[in-house]
């Protein structure tokens, strides 16, 4: 029996509903920034605590876009190189919806400007305590400039179920 899908794009996410179950699923496409230094990675004020700066892709935007407009938005800083580490797919299931966050993983070693207010540089050693699972896993692969590929399970309250991440 066919699954009955359509797509409709709405601000940059695709929503697919699948019939059968009556659930849908966003699709997200974003970028995740770890700017850093020899010693610190940069974060900024977010919500509760620090996070990567990190958002969404907008319509026409290539992921290097994205990211050097959110690092600039976010921190004050301009990125003058910028390399695609990785892609991560974050599923995120629901009760009413699954959410697919598509994440282009960009670092940013070579920046010009001062970091503003809102900001924080923390000592790579003590990053862990600022930043989710996800991005845990992530941080050592890409301070050491290896590529890689992941795929994470999250339930609706952020707790991961399970993930399998490949270094390229």
């Amino acid at each position: 029996m066919a699954i009955a899908k359509y797509k409709q794009k709405v601000n940059n996410t695709n929503m697919i509903k699948t019939a059968m179950r009556g659930k849908h699923t966003l699709l997200k496409n974003e970028v995740q920034c770890y700017i850093f230094n020899a010693q610190s990675v940069l974060l900024y004020k977010s919500g509760k605590g620090f996070s990567l700066v990190s958002g969404e892709i907008k319509n026409g935007e290539s992921p290097q876009q994205a990211a050097a407009r959110l690092i600039y938005e976010k921190s004050g800083l301009v990125a003058n190189s910028l390399q695609l580490e990785g892609e991560a797919l974050v599923i995120q299931s629901g009760p009413l919806e699954d959410i697919q966050h598509r994440i282009f993983v960009i670092s940013c070693s070579d920046f010009s400007g001062k970091a503003g207010p809102g900001t924080a540089w923390i000592n790579r050693d003590n990053v862990k305590e600022h930043v989710d699972k996800c991005a845990l896993l992530i941080l050592p692969l890409v301070l050491a400039g290896k590529k890689f590929r992941a795929k994470f399970v999250i339930d609706s309250s952020c707790e991961m179920l399970n993930y399998k991440l490949d270094e390229l």
